[in-house]
């Protein structure tokens, strides 16, 4: 595995790198804007490129060298980086400038994602594909762990991606201040750390679709908890809860995909299951800035019409609508895993599709 080592660490610089500059650009945003609306955007541009060339990557990916593709994507994000570093130091970053970086910084990873995924099914045999995906899960929770720190020391963190947690940060700020945001990103993505490190050394569930049902149940308990009030450590422990099985959810799809899937094919394969996982984010974005701005905060105000309902449960005031909207997304997932668990064709799919043996030299 010493090349499969050899690139991971090279995309864990990467990634880590990322997420030093989104934390800071989400401080950015909330000091000159205040609103929930723009995290959301920012959100939502960095899920378009999946949607829009989520296919033609693919196909693109399965004909080029994937080395030389990842390695260009990687070059294009670094110099995305740093047209916002020179805008940021001549005093003429806008708003505006977040969004267009955040689409090219998803374009280029639309491309070096596959590319890495499918060049982990030549690299590593099949006994550790597993494990190897769980690396892949524990580099990635990195990026979470290490820039709040480094942020605490240096002034950068990472934007969470999804569409309740792009809410998070007006919601801690919305009580608290930048270092206790820091904080809270920080124990949270423990459980990103921790999840990857246990499926690594696990190895997973004999039955790959039971683990990966589990952990969608755990993530909506997780977020179900984790917005019933504004105390900080406990929103950092609902979404430590709700980090912790998605390394493990994703090494287990991922494996199943690199096990059934011809390896000529699977950068193809990849990205068709990266644009259909990513088909509702942009939905979800789109709704969730309006519902948070103007339905949810204002209604869990004192007086408001939410309050009157719920407001025993979750208390009222400032932030409680986004905290309201965490709690529903923790129980929507639950209602997920029911409807996935109730499809035949993805609850059978380890026996019902044959596994490709590939011979690793």
């Amino acid at each position: 595995m010493r090349k499969f080592l050899i690139i991971w660490i090279g995309q864990l610089v990467s990634t880590i790198g990322s997420g030093l500059t989104g934390f800071a650009l989400s401080i950015w945003i909330y000091r000159e804007t205040g609103q929930a609306a723009p995290f959301v955007y920012t959100a939502l541009f960095s899920s378009l490129p999946v949607v829009m060339f989520s296919l033609f990557a693919g196909a693109l990916v399965d004909r080029w060298k994937r080395r030389w593709v990842m390695i260009l994507m990687d070059v294009g994000a670094a110099l995305t980086t740093f047209a916002i570093f020179l805008l940021y130091t001549a005093g003429q970053l806008e708003v505006w400038h977040i969004y267009i970086s955040a689409f090219l910084a998803a374009l280029f990873n639309t491309f070096q994602l596959p590319a890495f995924n499918a060049s982990i099914t030549m690299l590593v045999p099949k006994e550790h594909l597993t494990r190897a995906n769980g690396m892949v899960q524990t580099g990635a929770s990195l990026e979470g762990l290490l820039a709040p720190v480094l942020a605490g020391y240096i002034g950068v963190v990472n934007v969470l991606s999804t569409s309740v947690l792009a809410l998070t940060t007006p919601l801690i700020l919305s009580f608290s201040n930048e270092r206790i945001l820091g904080l809270t990103q920080m124990i949270s993505s423990l459980g990103l750390l921790l999840g990857g490190i246990l499926i690594s050394s696990w190895g997973g569930t004999q039955r790959k679709m039971t683990g990966i049902y589990a952990g969608v149940l755990i993530g909506g308990l997780g977020l179900m908890f984790g917005g019933l009030c504004s105390i900080f450590w406990w929103i950092a422990l609902g979404i430590f809860f709700f980090l912790l099985p998605i390394p493990t959810v994703n090494a287990q799809l991922r494996s199943i995909i690199q096990v059934k899937a011809p390896p000529e094919l699977q950068g193809t394969v990849f990205s068709v299951v990266f644009l259909i996982a990513r088909l509702g984010p942009p939905i979800g974005f789109l709704i969730s800035a309006p519902l948070a701005d103007r339905i949810f905060e204002p209604g869990m105000l004192p007086g408001g019409q939410l309050a009157s309902l719920v407001g025993p449960l979750f208390g009222v005031g400032i932030g409680r609508g986004i905290g309201l909207m965490m709690s529903l997304a923790g129980v929507g997932f639950w209602m997920i895993t029911a409807a996935m668990y109730a499809y035949p064709r993805l609850r059978l799919v380890e026996d019902e599709l044959p596994d490709i043996i590939v011979e690793n030299q």
